[in-house]
Protein backbone atom coordinates (compact mmCIF):
# COMPACT_ATOMS: atom_id res chain seq x y z
CA UNK A 1 0.00 0.00 0.00
CA UNK A 2 3.06 2.24 0.45
CA UNK A 3 3.46 2.32 -3.38
CA UNK A 4 0.10 4.03 -3.65
CA UNK A 5 1.09 6.86 -1.33
CA UNK A 6 3.14 9.70 -2.70
CA UNK A 7 5.57 10.68 0.03
CA UNK A 8 6.21 14.25 -0.84
CA UNK A 9 8.82 16.26 1.12
CA UNK A 10 6.01 17.97 3.03
CA UNK A 11 4.51 14.63 4.09
CA UNK A 12 7.91 13.20 5.01
CA UNK A 13 8.51 16.27 7.16
CA UNK A 14 5.45 15.28 9.24
CA UNK A 15 6.84 11.83 10.11
CA UNK A 16 7.65 11.68 13.82
CA UNK A 17 5.96 15.03 14.40
CA UNK A 18 2.60 13.48 15.29
CA UNK A 19 1.25 10.06 16.10
CA UNK A 20 1.40 7.55 13.25
CA UNK A 21 -2.37 7.05 13.33
CA UNK A 22 -2.97 10.78 13.15
CA UNK A 23 -0.69 11.13 10.07
CA UNK A 24 -2.28 8.04 8.48
CA UNK A 25 -5.72 9.66 8.77
CA UNK A 26 -4.29 12.86 7.30
CA UNK A 27 -2.73 11.32 4.15
CA UNK A 28 -5.37 8.59 3.69
CA UNK A 29 -3.55 5.35 4.50
CA UNK A 30 -3.35 2.93 7.38
CA UNK A 31 -1.13 3.34 10.43
CA UNK A 32 1.20 0.45 9.44
CA UNK A 33 2.14 2.19 6.16
CA UNK A 34 3.11 5.34 8.03
CA UNK A 35 5.05 3.35 10.65
CA UNK A 36 6.95 1.35 8.00
CA UNK A 37 7.89 4.47 6.02
CA UNK A 38 9.07 6.25 9.19
CA UNK A 39 11.23 3.29 10.23
CA UNK A 40 12.73 3.04 6.69
CA UNK A 41 13.77 6.67 6.94
CA UNK A 42 15.16 6.22 10.50
CA UNK A 43 12.77 8.73 12.04
CA UNK A 44 11.95 8.06 15.73
CA UNK A 45 8.26 7.90 16.75
CA UNK A 46 6.46 10.93 17.95
CA UNK A 47 6.69 11.58 21.69
CA UNK A 48 4.07 13.84 23.09
CA UNK A 49 5.48 16.62 25.19
CA UNK A 50 4.81 16.47 28.93
CA UNK A 51 1.78 18.64 29.49
CA UNK A 52 1.59 17.90 33.22
CA UNK A 53 3.01 20.91 34.93
CA UNK A 54 2.86 21.29 38.70
CA UNK A 55 -0.13 23.60 38.38
CA UNK A 56 -2.02 21.14 36.16
CA UNK A 57 -1.30 18.15 38.39
CA UNK A 58 -2.68 20.17 41.30
CA UNK A 59 -6.08 19.97 39.62
CA UNK A 60 -6.17 16.18 39.72
CA UNK A 61 -8.66 14.81 42.25
CA UNK A 62 -10.12 18.27 42.87
CA UNK A 63 -12.80 17.81 40.22
CA UNK A 64 -13.92 15.02 37.95
CA UNK A 65 -11.51 13.75 35.27
CA UNK A 66 -13.85 15.02 32.55
CA UNK A 67 -13.88 18.52 34.06
CA UNK A 68 -10.06 18.59 34.28
CA UNK A 69 -9.90 17.39 30.68
CA UNK A 70 -12.11 20.23 29.51
CA UNK A 71 -9.93 22.78 31.32
CA UNK A 72 -6.69 21.38 29.92
CA UNK A 73 -7.96 20.38 26.49
CA UNK A 74 -7.14 16.70 27.11
CA UNK A 75 -9.22 13.52 26.83
CA UNK A 76 -10.68 12.37 30.14
CA UNK A 77 -8.80 9.05 29.80
CA UNK A 78 -5.41 10.85 29.77
CA UNK A 79 -6.42 12.74 32.89
CA UNK A 80 -7.50 9.48 34.56
CA UNK A 81 -4.24 7.76 33.54
CA UNK A 82 -2.10 10.53 35.03
CA UNK A 83 -4.17 10.63 38.22
CA UNK A 84 -3.93 6.85 38.63
CA UNK A 85 -0.14 6.95 37.97
CA UNK A 86 0.27 9.46 40.79
CA UNK A 87 -2.01 7.48 43.13
CA UNK A 88 -4.50 10.29 43.53
CA UNK A 89 -8.03 9.23 44.49
CA UNK A 90 -10.78 10.24 42.13
CA UNK A 91 -12.90 13.21 43.02
CA UNK A 92 -15.92 12.52 45.26
CA UNK A 93 -18.38 15.38 45.55
CA UNK A 94 -19.28 16.63 48.98
CA UNK A 95 -22.35 14.71 50.21
CA UNK A 96 -25.58 16.73 50.41
CA UNK A 97 -26.94 17.84 53.76
CA UNK A 98 -29.46 14.98 53.96
CA UNK A 99 -26.61 12.46 54.11
CA UNK A 100 -26.44 13.24 57.83
CA UNK A 101 -29.86 11.58 58.18
CA UNK A 102 -28.56 8.20 57.02
CA UNK A 103 -28.70 5.58 59.76
CA UNK A 104 -30.86 7.75 62.05
CA UNK A 105 -34.11 6.07 60.93
CA UNK A 106 -35.27 3.31 58.61
CA UNK A 107 -34.25 3.89 54.97
CA UNK A 108 -37.88 3.88 53.82
CA UNK A 109 -38.79 6.54 56.39
CA UNK A 110 -35.91 8.78 55.29
CA UNK A 111 -36.94 8.21 51.68
CA UNK A 112 -40.51 9.29 52.41
CA UNK A 113 -39.21 12.41 54.16
CA UNK A 114 -36.95 13.35 51.22
CA UNK A 115 -39.20 12.23 48.38
CA UNK A 116 -36.78 9.45 47.39
CA UNK A 117 -37.13 5.71 47.17
CA UNK A 118 -36.03 3.61 50.12
CA UNK A 119 -33.75 1.67 47.77
CA UNK A 120 -31.81 4.79 46.71
CA UNK A 121 -31.36 5.78 50.35
CA UNK A 122 -30.10 2.26 51.16
CA UNK A 123 -27.65 2.43 48.24
CA UNK A 124 -26.19 5.76 49.39
CA UNK A 125 -25.97 4.56 53.01
CA UNK A 126 -24.15 1.35 52.04
CA UNK A 127 -21.85 3.24 49.66
CA UNK A 128 -20.79 5.58 52.46
CA UNK A 129 -20.43 2.73 54.94
CA UNK A 130 -23.15 4.00 57.27
CA UNK A 131 -24.66 1.14 59.34
CA UNK A 132 -28.38 0.49 59.07
CA UNK A 133 -30.68 1.96 61.66
CA UNK A 134 -31.48 -0.26 64.61
CA UNK A 135 -34.58 0.68 66.56
CA UNK A 136 -33.93 1.07 70.28
CA UNK A 137 -35.07 -1.82 72.44
CA UNK A 138 -38.61 -1.15 73.61
CA UNK A 139 -38.39 -3.41 76.63
CA UNK A 140 -36.02 -1.44 78.83
CA UNK A 141 -35.22 -2.84 82.30
CA UNK A 142 -37.74 -0.41 83.79
CA UNK A 143 -40.54 -1.68 81.53
CA UNK A 144 -39.61 -5.32 82.04
CA UNK A 145 -39.88 -4.77 85.79
CA UNK A 146 -43.59 -3.93 85.30
CA UNK A 147 -44.39 -7.31 83.75
CA UNK A 148 -46.34 -9.59 86.06
CA UNK A 149 -47.08 -6.85 88.58
CA UNK A 150 -50.54 -6.30 87.12
CA UNK A 151 -52.72 -7.97 84.48
CA UNK A 152 -51.29 -7.84 80.95
CA UNK A 153 -54.20 -5.67 79.82
CA UNK A 154 -53.43 -3.08 82.50
CA UNK A 155 -49.71 -3.02 81.60
CA UNK A 156 -50.63 -2.67 77.93
CA UNK A 157 -52.83 0.34 78.62
CA UNK A 158 -50.06 1.89 80.72
CA UNK A 159 -47.42 1.48 77.99
CA UNK A 160 -49.73 2.15 75.05
CA UNK A 161 -49.30 -1.29 73.44
CA UNK A 162 -51.50 -4.34 72.90
CA UNK A 163 -52.18 -6.96 75.55
CA UNK A 164 -50.81 -9.58 73.13
CA UNK A 165 -47.44 -7.82 72.96
CA UNK A 166 -47.25 -7.57 76.76
CA UNK A 167 -48.10 -11.26 77.09
CA UNK A 168 -45.37 -12.23 74.61
CA UNK A 169 -42.75 -10.15 76.43
CA UNK A 170 -43.76 -11.59 79.79
CA UNK A 171 -43.49 -15.16 78.50
CA UNK A 172 -40.15 -14.38 76.84
CA UNK A 173 -38.74 -13.28 80.20
CA UNK A 174 -40.28 -16.25 82.00
CA UNK A 175 -42.50 -14.06 84.19
CA UNK A 176 -45.74 -15.66 85.43
CA UNK A 177 -48.99 -13.76 84.87
CA UNK A 178 -50.52 -11.68 87.59
CA UNK A 179 -53.61 -13.20 89.15
CA UNK A 180 -55.34 -10.68 91.36
CA UNK A 181 -59.05 -11.46 91.33
CA UNK A 182 -61.22 -8.39 91.36
CA UNK A 183 -63.61 -8.20 94.26
CA UNK A 184 -67.13 -7.52 92.98
CA UNK A 185 -69.98 -6.33 95.16
CA UNK A 186 -73.36 -8.04 95.09
CA UNK A 187 -74.77 -5.10 93.16
CA UNK A 188 -72.05 -5.48 90.54
CA UNK A 189 -72.58 -9.23 90.29
CA UNK A 190 -76.26 -8.55 89.65
CA UNK A 191 -75.32 -6.49 86.57
CA UNK A 192 -73.09 -9.16 84.99
CA UNK A 193 -74.45 -10.08 81.58
CA UNK A 194 -76.90 -7.17 81.51
CA UNK A 195 -74.43 -4.93 79.66
CA UNK A 196 -71.30 -5.61 77.56
CA UNK A 197 -68.25 -6.59 79.62
CA UNK A 198 -66.30 -3.61 78.23
CA UNK A 199 -68.92 -1.14 79.45
CA UNK A 200 -69.05 -2.65 82.92
CA UNK A 201 -65.24 -2.71 83.12
CA UNK A 202 -65.06 0.98 82.19
CA UNK A 203 -67.81 1.78 84.69
CA UNK A 204 -66.10 -0.06 87.55
CA UNK A 205 -62.51 0.81 86.60
CA UNK A 206 -61.26 -2.74 86.23
CA UNK A 207 -59.84 -4.83 83.35
CA UNK A 208 -62.36 -6.29 80.92
CA UNK A 209 -61.03 -9.80 81.42
CA UNK A 210 -61.89 -9.59 85.15
CA UNK A 211 -65.52 -8.85 84.31
CA UNK A 212 -65.61 -11.63 81.71
CA UNK A 213 -64.04 -14.08 84.16
CA UNK A 214 -66.50 -13.21 86.92
CA UNK A 215 -69.42 -13.57 84.52
CA UNK A 216 -68.32 -16.89 82.97
CA UNK A 217 -67.44 -18.26 86.42
CA UNK A 218 -71.09 -17.75 87.39
CA UNK A 219 -72.36 -19.31 84.12
CA UNK A 220 -73.83 -15.99 83.03
CA UNK A 221 -73.89 -15.66 79.23
CA UNK A 222 -72.31 -12.65 77.60
CA UNK A 223 -74.55 -9.69 76.95
CA UNK A 224 -76.30 -9.66 73.62
CA UNK A 225 -78.57 -7.03 72.21
CA UNK A 226 -82.09 -8.21 73.05
CA UNK A 227 -85.56 -6.85 73.45
CA UNK A 228 -86.45 -4.85 76.52
CA UNK A 229 -88.17 -6.49 79.45
CA UNK A 230 -91.82 -5.56 79.59
CA UNK A 231 -93.58 -4.71 82.82
CA UNK A 232 -95.53 -7.97 82.57
CA UNK A 233 -92.34 -9.99 82.21
CA UNK A 234 -90.71 -8.26 85.15
CA UNK A 235 -93.82 -8.96 87.23
CA UNK A 236 -93.23 -12.71 86.75
CA UNK A 237 -89.77 -12.56 88.34
CA UNK A 238 -89.73 -14.38 91.66
CA UNK A 239 -93.25 -15.75 91.27
CA UNK A 240 -91.91 -19.01 89.90
CA UNK A 241 -88.54 -20.58 89.25
CA UNK A 242 -86.13 -18.81 86.90
CA UNK A 243 -86.40 -21.77 84.53
CA UNK A 244 -90.18 -21.44 84.46
CA UNK A 245 -89.97 -17.70 83.80
CA UNK A 246 -87.38 -18.31 81.10
CA UNK A 247 -89.72 -20.69 79.26
CA UNK A 248 -92.62 -18.32 79.68
CA UNK A 249 -90.86 -15.21 78.33
CA UNK A 250 -88.59 -16.94 75.82
CA UNK A 251 -85.27 -16.00 77.41
CA UNK A 252 -82.35 -17.92 78.91
CA UNK A 253 -82.45 -18.98 82.54
CA UNK A 254 -79.21 -17.03 83.20
CA UNK A 255 -80.72 -13.86 81.67
CA UNK A 256 -83.78 -14.23 83.87
CA UNK A 257 -81.65 -14.74 87.00
CA UNK A 258 -79.45 -11.73 86.16
CA UNK A 259 -82.46 -9.50 85.54
CA UNK A 260 -84.15 -10.70 88.74
CA UNK A 261 -81.04 -9.87 90.78
CA UNK A 262 -80.70 -6.52 89.03
CA UNK A 263 -84.24 -5.58 90.11
CA UNK A 264 -83.62 -6.86 93.65
CA UNK A 265 -86.22 -9.64 93.39
CA UNK A 266 -85.64 -12.73 95.47
CA UNK A 267 -85.82 -16.15 93.84
CA UNK A 268 -89.00 -18.17 94.20
CA UNK A 269 -88.90 -20.43 97.25
CA UNK A 270 -88.77 -24.08 96.30
CA UNK A 271 -91.05 -24.86 99.22
CA UNK A 272 -93.89 -22.82 97.73
CA UNK A 273 -96.22 -24.59 95.29
CA UNK A 274 -96.32 -23.51 91.68
CA UNK A 275 -98.99 -20.82 91.28
CA UNK A 276 -100.65 -22.82 88.49
CA UNK A 277 -100.16 -26.25 90.01
CA UNK A 278 -103.91 -26.89 90.27
CA UNK A 279 -104.43 -25.88 86.65
CA UNK A 280 -101.60 -28.17 85.58
CA UNK A 281 -103.13 -31.04 87.56
CA UNK A 282 -106.56 -30.43 86.05
CA UNK A 283 -105.29 -30.47 82.49
CA UNK A 284 -103.03 -33.46 83.14
CA UNK A 285 -105.77 -35.60 84.69
CA UNK A 286 -108.83 -34.54 82.70
CA UNK A 287 -107.62 -33.70 79.18
CA UNK A 288 -105.67 -35.49 76.52
CA UNK A 289 -103.26 -32.55 76.06
CA UNK A 290 -99.68 -33.73 75.69
CA UNK A 291 -97.25 -33.06 78.52
CA UNK A 292 -95.02 -30.77 76.39
CA UNK A 293 -98.10 -28.71 75.47
CA UNK A 294 -99.09 -28.31 79.13
CA UNK A 295 -95.50 -27.52 80.14
CA UNK A 296 -95.20 -24.80 77.52
CA UNK A 297 -98.53 -23.27 78.48
CA UNK A 298 -97.55 -22.89 82.15
CA UNK A 299 -93.82 -22.25 81.73
CA UNK A 300 -92.52 -25.45 83.34
CA UNK A 301 -90.46 -28.36 82.12
CA UNK A 302 -91.82 -31.76 81.04
CA UNK A 303 -89.95 -33.38 83.93
CA UNK A 304 -91.59 -30.98 86.40
CA UNK A 305 -95.05 -32.25 85.42
CA UNK A 306 -94.01 -35.91 85.34
CA UNK A 307 -92.31 -35.64 88.75
CA UNK A 308 -95.39 -33.98 90.26
CA UNK A 309 -97.63 -36.61 88.75
CA UNK A 310 -95.50 -39.40 90.17
CA UNK A 311 -95.25 -37.90 93.65
CA UNK A 312 -98.91 -36.87 93.90
CA UNK A 313 -100.44 -39.88 92.15
CA UNK A 314 -101.94 -38.03 89.22
CA UNK A 315 -103.41 -40.28 86.55
CA UNK A 316 -104.02 -39.50 82.90
CA UNK A 317 -107.36 -40.18 81.26
CA UNK A 318 -107.95 -43.61 79.76
CA UNK A 319 -105.99 -42.81 76.59
CA UNK A 320 -102.33 -43.05 77.50
CA UNK A 321 -100.16 -40.05 76.89
CA UNK A 322 -96.96 -41.19 75.15
CA UNK A 323 -95.18 -38.13 76.53
CA UNK A 324 -95.78 -39.40 80.06
CA UNK A 325 -93.06 -41.98 79.76
CA UNK A 326 -89.51 -40.83 80.38
CA UNK A 327 -87.02 -41.77 77.67
CA UNK A 328 -85.04 -44.83 78.60
CA UNK A 329 -81.37 -44.35 79.30
CA UNK A 330 -78.58 -46.29 77.66
CA UNK A 331 -78.57 -49.97 78.54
Amino acid sequence: MSELILWTPSRIALLGKMLDRELAALVGCDRRTVCRTRLQLGIPPFKAPDVWTTEKRALLGKMTDAEVGVLLGLPARRVQAERSRLGIRRFTPEPPAWISLLGTAYDREIGLRLGRSGRSVSYMRERLGVPAYMAPEFWTPERVSLLGTAPDETIGQLLGISTYRVCNARRKHGIPPCFKPWQFTEAQVAQLGTRPDQELAALWGCPTHCVASARSGRSIPAFQEQRRWTAAEIALLGTMSDAAVAQRVGRSKAAVAATRRFHGVSGASKSLPHPHLEDIKREYTTTLAAVPEIATRYGVSNRFIINKAGKRGWRRPDKADPAHALPEGPQ
